[in-house]
């Protein structure tokens, strides 16, 4: 993990690493990705749960830049690998996790949906270039959220 703390604008820049429409041009990317390095990039990334989609911008801008700019981008898809492997263990349980938490929910009798990240998923390109952190659902009111969470406690989750 890195100490650097970018200045926001490298940070903003960093991040258009991480969007299917980045609000910056490559030139910016890279200058924020020199100023600050591909360790703090990624940890930067990795954070906001974009390193997926970093990776995927990073390998895809380096086949167009220089050799200075290559071996940039080159350590942050370095970086990003290594930080993929916990990704691809959350996928690889995720539909899992959706079955059992449907499980739950019919068993007690509660209607759900799932919110945010999982429910894009279908929106990107590959759904595995969305990082996984958590599984956000909506119910329809706080006895049947209690109910639900008293289930998943049971079921080893906090």
């Amino acid at each position: 993990m890195s100490d650097v703390i970018p200045a926001a604008g490298d940070q903003d820049r960093i991040m258009s690493f991480g969007m299917l429409q980045p609000r910056f041009g490559t030139s910016e990317m890279l200058a924020a990705l020199a100023a600050i390095g591909p360790d703090a990039a990624g940890e930067l990334l990795f954070r906001h749960r974009v390193s997926s989609l970093g990776a995927a911008a990073a390998q895809r801008l380096s086949t167009a830049a220089g050799p200075g700019a290559q071996a940039l981008l080159g350590d942050l898809c370095d970086d990003l690998a290594a930080r993929a492997v916990r990704m691809r263990v959350r996928w690889a349980g995720a539909d899992a996790v959706l079955a059992l938490v449907g499980r739950l929910a019919e068993a007690e009798g509660v209607s759900w949906w799932t919110m945010k990240g999982f429910s894009f998923r279908d929106r990107y390109p590959d759904a595995r270039l969305r990082d996984v952190g958590d599984l956000d659902i909506l119910v329809p009111d706080v006895d049947a959220a209690w109910r639900l969470t008293r289930r998943l406690i049971d079921e080893g989750y906090v």
